[in-house]
């Protein structure tokens, strides 16, 4: 399969009930880094840039908990001991979180991508404090 550079694909085995591929570029993931610590000066404005965040966080939160259960199901039902889980409903729920939160990314990525980030909003502003550990390259497990 053929990967854009700087994009995170998820593919199924063709299964119908699962739908197609998830994609989620790295430059939406940026948009939403700046929109993240944007802050603006119309209310209407402000209160539409955190309302989208929110719905980015509540989009990660559903993901967050179906990529928990999944494998936790699996490694029950794999180790021999039939769980209660329906795996089959666990990988179209995991799916689905996939789906949701690449949208969510997607739209709030393009919708803040023209937004020019500066002064003390910028990147290279977002330091660690003198003396504080820095985590930046650190993994984030997905």
């Amino acid at each position: 399969m053929h990967r854009a550079p700087g994009s995170v694909t998820s593919r199924t085995s063709g299964d119908a009930d699962f739908g197609d591929v998830c994609r989620i570029a790295s430059r939406d993931l940026i948009s939403v880094a700046r929109a993240a610590i944007l802050r603006l000066e119309s209310l209407p404005q402000e209160g539409r840039r955190e309302a989208r965040i929110r719905d980015l966080i509540r989009a990660a939160n559903l993901l967050q908990r179906a990529r928990e259960l999944h494998p936790r199901h699996t490694v029950v039902s794999c180790s021999g001991t039939r769980g209660n889980a329906d795996l089959e409903a666990d990988g179209r729920a995991l799916f689905d979180a996939l789906s949701q939160y690449a949208a969510t990314v997607q739209q709030v990525g393009s919708e803040y991508a023209s937004v020019p980030v500066s002064g003390p909003n910028a990147f290279s502003s977002l330091r660690a404090p003198q003396g504080a550990p820095d985590h930046h390259g650190a993994g984030v497990p997905v």
